[in-house]
């Protein structure tokens, strides 16, 4: 699993990344928010960690900037900000979980386990399927089918070709490629 710890307190950060790495986890860092927003934007991460009193570019900036571009991996905002009007505010932004400093390392290590793993869907926030959108409405203009896309993610579900959620993979699996959709 590949995470981005983006924090810039030199020590705290250092500290997280070993902690990590001993975990078994490949680990890239950043200490400032533009260089921690470039490799979340350009990087395939399973999950970040992210401070939000960064210089250069907060991290709840960062977060929103991600997730209006379709960036969906997973994040733990981890900051001293302990208010509870500022987790909403991180919460609204898009984190999936939020850690008030000081902490245990052993409970960030546990919340980044039970984050919900990024599959290449989420990773990349489903730009196969908004490229392959075109494709889609050209052909059921068309009325030409010659296969149903499925796209499973990591909960073992899938999206039919209507999108709508099918329970499991192996359900998906019983569908007929050559069917034609009215």
């Amino acid at each position: 699993m590949r995470l981005l710890v983006i924090e810039d307190d030199k020590d705290i950060n250092r500290q997280i990344v070993a902690a990590l790495e001993h975990a078994g986890y490949a680990v890239d860092h950043a200490l400032d928010g533009e260089e921690g927003h470039f490799l979340g934007e350009t990087e395939p991460y399973d999950a970040i960690v992210l401070d939000i009193g960064l210089p250069k570019k907060d991290g709840i900036t960062i977060l929103e900037a991600w997730r209006a571009s379709g960036r969906m991996m997973p994040v733990l905002i981890l900051t001293a900000r302990d208010r509870w009007s500022e987790k909403v505010q991180g919460f609204d932004a898009g984190a999936d979980d939020y850690l008030a400093k000081p902490f245990h390392m052993e409970e960030l290590l546990a919340r980044i386990r039970a984050l919900p793993v990024a599959d290449a869907w989420t990773l990349w926030g489903g730009a196969l399927w908004r490229a392959a959108l075109p494709c889609v409405a050209v052909m059921a203009a068309l009325g030409v089918w010659t296969m149903v896309a499925v796209f499973s993610g990591a909960d073992n579900g899938a999206l039919d070709i209507e999108g709508t959620l099918i329970a499991n993979v192996e359900q998906s699996e019983q569908l007929d490629p050559m069917t034609q959709i009215q």
